[in-house]
């Protein structure tokens, strides 16, 4: 499992939706619009918690695309279709590190995705904590960490973690290691943390671009 492959660059929207196979299918008609803005993929997870709870990334090409991605009445008609009340709040930011924390990168058999936001004074010292606790974090159940770095906010994270199964994910959650900073607490600027599984991957064909 891997929420933004090996590309960059990625919009994160956490959001409900009455019907996920519908909104899906609505999405997959769009392609002319998300190749339009330079989208390589979509990634949709399903919470494994709370039904009706998605998280979707977007990989795009380039970051200008993003801005105007963000500026397009095509996310708003896209969230309108799924019958989102009240449009999210739209993380856009590139990978800071992927991280193994159970030695070389490997295939996994489908784990559980945990996303978390955060606000953070130094990157760099947070980095250093990182890799120095990788050890920690694995004997806690976290397979793979992906850190994201918001570009309107340099202090913004988007933190991805791999997990085997649910209760791993739930057992990271409330008892994280002593150096997971952003699973600390809670705060009203984010919204808990996501728990979920791959729903579904798109590839945007690049040709996709009638208008």
């Amino acid at each position: 499992m891997t929420p933004a492959e090996s590309h960059s660059i990625v919009l994160a929207a956490d959001y409900r939706v009455r019907d996920l196979q519908r909104m899906w299918s609505d999405l997959k008609g769009r392609q002319s619009d998300l190749a339009g803005i330079g989208a390589r993929f979509v990634v949709m997870y399903a919470s494994s918690t709370e039904p009706g709870r998605v998280l979707t990334t977007v990989g795009v090409r380039s970051r200008a695309p993003v801005e105007r991605l963000l500026r397009s009445p095509a996310i708003f008609e896209w969230f309108d279709s799924a019958g989102v009340e009240d449009i999210p709040p739209i993380f856009a930011g590139e990978v800071v590190e992927k991280i193994s924390a159970v030695g070389p990168r490997r295939a996994y058999p489908p784990g559980v995705l945990v996303s978390a936001m955060a606000k953070i004074d130094h990157l760099s010292v947070l980095m250093a904590e990182i890799h120095s606790h990788l050890g920690e974090f694995a004997r806690r159940g976290v397979r793979e960490l992906w850190v994201y770095q918001a570009f309107d906010d340099d202090r913004e994270l988007m933190l991805m973690h791999d997990t085997p199964n649910e209760h791993t994910a739930g057992r990271w959650i409330d008892s994280p290691d002593e150096n997971a900073v952003w699973m600390r607490g809670g705060s009203v600027e984010y919204p808990s943390p996501f728990v979920g599984r791959l729903f579904d991957v798109m590839r945007v064909d690049p040709d996709r671009r009638d208008g």
